[in-house]
Formats: C-alpha cells, sequence, structure tokens
C-alpha cells in the first residue's frame, strides 16, 4: 500500500490547493484514495488512532460499521478493563462510571454494590456490574479520552454530522468528563443511559422508591429508566463542556449542542474549548486563557 509524504511544503507550487482543498493546516494528516485516485476521506488520522487496521479501508461507512451499539466505547472500555467483554457477552446490567469527586464515585460503587445484594434483584436473576474509572492510572485515563476524543473529530468530518447521532452520544459523553461525577448504564452492549450527577447518585440513593418497579415493570433497567426520567425534569441539565487539543487539519469547529432539549449552536473557535449552558446558567460570551507556549488556547461559552 504505497504512500507519500511530502515535505518543505512553503516551496511546493500545489501548497495553496492542499490548505484550500484538505485544509492542511501544518499538521500530518492521512488523505485517502480509492485504486481510481478518488478521494474517500480527507483526513483519517482520528480514524486511524482510534480503530487502526479495523477501519481498512479508511471510508465513512467503514467507521459507521464499527460505531454501532456503542463499539467506540466499548473498544475503549475494553483496553482499560478486560472483563467488560465478558459482561458484555452476559448480558449484564454494567454501569461505568467516573468524575473529578473522588468521594463521589466511590459513592456510586458503594450505592451499586449494596443494590446487587437487594433480594429483588437476586430475584429477578438481574446481574449488576460496574467500574470506576476514576480508579485507572494517569496514563490509562488520558489514553481513554485522547481515543474518544478522536472518535469525535474523526465524525466531525462527515458531511452531515450535525444530523450524527452517534457523534452527540461522543460529545455528550466528552461533555460529562471533567463533571464531579457521572455514570453510563448498559445493558449488554446497549447503553440506556448517560447520566450526571446529583441525578444519578439521587437516584441510586432512593432505590427503596423504586426497587418494586423491577418486578412491575419486568426488568432492573425499566425501572432505572422511569425513574430517572422523572427526577430529571426537576434537575437542569449541567453546561456541556470539552476540550480538544492537538487539532489537527480539516475538522469543522461549530458543534451543536448535544444536550436533547437544547439544541443551540456552539460559538465556532480556532481550537480547544466549547460550552453551552442551553440558556439556563448566566456567564459571560467569552474569556480567552493562556494556554502552553506555542499552543494558541481558547474558550468559548455560548451566548443567549
Amino acid at each position: 500500500m504505497p504512500w507519500y509524504v511530502l515535505q518543505n511544503l512553503f516551496v511546493i507550487k500545489g501548497k495553496k490547493v492542499l490548505e484550500e482543498k484538505w485544509h492542511y493546516q501544518g499538521k500530518p494528516i492521512v488523505v485517502v484514495t480509492n485504486p481510481r485516485g478518488h478521494i474517500v476521506h480527507n483526513n483519517a488520522m482520528h480514524m486511524i488512532f482510534v480503530w487502526k487496521i479495523e477501519a481498512f479501508p479508511f471510508r465513512h461507512e467503514d467507521e459507521e460499521r464499527l460505531s454501532l451499539h456503542w463499539k467506540w466505547f466499548w473498544n475503549e472500555a475494553n483496553k482499560v478493563l478486560p472483563d467488560i467483554g465478558r459482561w458484555i457477552q452476559s448480558d449484564a446490567y454494567i454501569f461505568i462510571y467516573g468524575g473529578t469527586d473522588v468521594a463521589g464515585t466511590q459513592r456510586i460503587g458503594t450505592l451499586l454494590d449494596s443494590i446487587k445484594k437487594d433480594p429483588i434483584i437476586k430475584q429477578a436473576d438481574a446481574i449488576i456490574e460496574h467500574f470506576n474509572l476514576s480508579k485507572l492510572d494517569q496514563t490509562s485515563a488520558t489514553n481513554f479520552w485522547v481515543n474518544i476524543t478522536n472518535s469525535m473529530l474523526s465524525r466531525l468530518q462527515k458531511p452531515n454530522h450535525q444530523q450524527d447521532t452517534v457523534l452527540k452520544d461522543i460529545e455528550t459523553l466528552l461533555s460529562y468528563k471533567n463533571e464531579k461525577t457521572w455514570a453510563l448504564l448498559s445493558k449488554g452492549p446497549d447503553v440506556l443511559v448517560i447520566g450526571f450527577d446529583p441525578l444519578v447518585t439521587s437516584v441510586l440513593e432512593d432505590f427503596d422508591e423504586w426497587r418494586v418497579n423491577v418486578q412491575v415493570l419486568q426488568g432492573f433497567d425499566n425501572a432505572f429508566i422511569k425513574y430517572y426520567n422523572e427526577k430529571r425534569l426537576t434537575v437542569p441539565p449541567p453546561c456541556f463542556h470539552f476540550q480538544v487539543s492537538n487539532i489537527r487539519s480539516g475538522v469543522p469547529f461549530t458543534v451543536t449542542c448535544p444536550e436533547p432539549t437544547c439544541k443551540k449552536k456552539m460559538m465556532e473557535v480556532e481550537t480547544v474549548s466549547y460550552k453551552c449552558c442551553h440558556g439556563i446558567h448566566s456567564h459571560h460570551a467569552s474569556e480567552n486563557l493562556n494556554g502552553e507556549i506555542g499552543t494558541p488556547l481558547l474558550k468559548s461559552k455560548w451566548t443567549p
């Protein structure tokens, strides 16, 4: 499989074409062509980082195939905890959670351990497993979130990315990364809820109030989701914000807020940080932050 490395672009006559057509901005990109020379992907770099040879021949439809059933998430989760593959195969209820509040994430784990022992859960033959992402070492945590970010940057290059439901899920997960606590619930590979705190902890703490629905609604997932959705009506969603660093070329930076009740445009920025408060929370229109030397950093917030 031949490839070409172009050096000293400032002296090449075609540099302007590379900048205008492929949005080359000085960082490595991977432009993919088919055997007939037709371009099938303007920059497959992020896709290759995430999926490696699984994504060959690196077309947008190859990424779609690999992203079914949240495979973009489980692919990374399995790297940090191989047991997850076994949990998925057993069709268990899986809680993956994390956040910046160590005590808060430990509280979620304690509540889940208690719920697992409840007689009504055992009667329902419900298998509940859980994993705290905040317990990862720094290298594993960094690699996990970097690859989730690469999944987002790769999908942002699709022409119809504004309607991409997988992209919205990725953005939602990234926006919760720096929350105090957050949790994801799945049944096998099918993700049912991505929740934020204090909502998730409150639902687990109130288990005695909805435990009977595990039998009435014929499933732990149905009971959890019903109570979660009822409580969510009383809790405003948190600001959605995520930071992107080491941006490569050709990625559009206008992002629609992934919160289903919001759908507002997040400001187009040169690099790094997005935030949307859905018009609920008060905030300044924008603020500049000082990044590392040679790394321009701009924080942008949506203003109603």
